[in-house]
């Protein structure tokens, strides 16, 4: 048994390109699933910056959580989670992803 025929058995004969796969779909699904414009045809560079974009908001949010653990009213809940380190090691994937989205950006 070939592997076309194995994945037949699975899947039936389900057209997934036909207009009625498409048309079950409610609207708000539709607009759920579209890539956006912008992303189509997005160069290395602006993908990583995206991806900086995304460290970055993780080593702010890790920033705050530090923040609010230091001034905690009760001492003895201490957490368990290493906010300083994930800080640091986020703070440090998005400069190193900035800069070269900006280097990509720069040599076009």
């Amino acid at each position: 048994m070939g592997a076309e025929a194995v994945i037949k058995a699975a899947l039936g004969d389900f057209d997934y390109g036909s207009s009625v796969a498409v048309s079950s779909v409610p609207n708000h699904m539709g607009a759920v699933l579209k890539e956006p414009e912008f992303l189509l045809f997005a160069s290395d560079a602006t993908w990583l910056a995206l991806w900086a974009a995304a460290a970055f908001i993780v080593a702010i949010l890790a920033f705050w959580a530090e923040r609010r653990r230091i001034r905690r009213k009760s001492i003895d809940s201490v957490g368990w989670v290493p906010w300083t380190t994930l800080f640091l090691v986020s703070a440090l994937i998005g400069v190193t992803l900035a800069t070269l989205a900006i280097k990509g950006w720069a040599t076009g």
